[in-house]
């Protein structure tokens, strides 16, 4: 029986559950049982298939595409886990189009029949058919059971986690906007930067050791600084954390940019910020479970996706004891001053103790 099914079947008994109580006048049981019912529904995703399930998407295949189609299309896509190539499953010899596998194993599987295309991401290889002409791809895996785990190395670990969630969503996205004729197929899609620091070490970096900025924090009130390599003041962010409603300023070198909302409006948790560049808005999605990745947004500018931020507040590593993990995944490297601010305020704003 898989998750999707497993969530409605829970669901269905906790909403008998709520019946029984209430045929029996146990009136506040059954009210208690009802909003632990709404909550299920509602933080999996009610009643989308795709948004109840982050490892796992379905298209309608209105346009009847074979998987040998659906290959040829996507097939010069770049992507975080490289190119695609067919394979398939050895259990039953499917035929299957693969994205990846990423150093920490992250791949997609795309299968398809006359009516229905499916996008599974996954880890464990070992079920996949590899031609000789891809077996470099699992060639380069890491040896994950014998490598030992820093911040580095789990940042990048996250970030493959994340991203590997996101690129799911957006190819099943990319696939229906091509069966109904609309957009072109981009060159890439995806692509990103990760830079990373945690609460021992504030100092912001990416993969190559290059460091960027030092982030602190005072928390009352709710005081953020981000310095330059030089110890110059770039940016800060300051208000009261129990008046959200009040928002939070933002100056840029001293001068004010703009204050921080929370939206009130939007279903999860999601703040805004309108400014000279336009509307920076940051909103929550799912937890990633596979690299304990909770506290996870996506934020755009006008619209358009900038990044993808995640943090993990309690990963213990050898060298460091018990730490929070901030990770910035930039899909445009020009606003990652802005990545900072932001990711600082929701870290305070969740918690999580630098």
């Amino acid at each position: 029986m898989n998750k999707d099914k497993l969530i409605r079947i829970f669901t269905a008994l906790v909403i008998l559950l709520a019946i029984l109580f209430f045929s029996v006048g146990k009136w506040t049981y059954s009210g208690i049982a009802i909003l632990a019912a709404l909550a299920i529904h509602m933080n999996t995703g009610g009643g989308d298939f795709n948004q109840r399930n982050l490892y796992e998407k379905k298209v309608q295949n209105t346009a009847g595409w074979t998987l040998e189609e659906i290959c040829k299309r996507l097939g010069s896509l770049e992507t975080p886990l490289g190119t695609c190539w067919m394979g398939s499953k050895k259990e039953n010899n499917e035929k299957c189009i693969v994205f990846g596998p990423a150093l920490f194993k992250d791949y997609i599987l795309i299968t398809a029949d006359e009516k229905e295309i499916c996008l599974v991401s996954g880890t464990d290889t070992d079920h996949l058919a590899v031609p000789e002409s891809e077996q470099w791809r699992f060639d380069q895996l890491l040896d994950t059971e014998n490598l030992a785990v820093t911040p580095k190395r789990y940042s990048a670990f996250a970030g493959d986690k994340v991203m590997t969630a996101v690129l799911l969503d957006d190819l099943a996205e990319l696939l229906k906007a091509q069966m109904s004729g609309s957009g072109e197929m981009p060159e890439s899609m995806d692509m990103y930067t990760l830079y990373h620091y945690n609460s021992t070490d504030t100092t912001v970096r990416d993969m190559d050791e290059n460091c960027y900025a030092r982030t602190s924090v005072v928390f009352e009130p709710l005081s953020i600084i981000i310095y330059d390599m030089d110890g110059n003041e770039v940016a800060t962010v300051t208000g009261d954390k129990k008046k959200r409603t009040d928002g939070f300023e933002v100056r840029i070198s001293g001068e004010k940019y703009g204050t921080v909302y929370y939206d009130k409006s939007s279903n999860n948790d999601a703040f805004y910020l309108d400014g000279p560049d336009g509307r920076f808005r940051l909103e929550s999605f799912r937890a990633v479970r596979r690299g304990n990745i909770g506290m996870n947004y996506i934020l755009t500018l006008n619209g358009e996706r900038k990044a993808v931020m995640a943090s993990s507040p309690r990963i213990r590593f050898e060298s460091t004891g018990l730490i929070e993990n901030d990770v910035i995944c930039s899909l445009d490297n020009e606003y990652l001053l802005w990545y900072m601010i932001l990711q600082e305020l929701i870290t305070a704003l969740n918690g999580f103790v630098k």
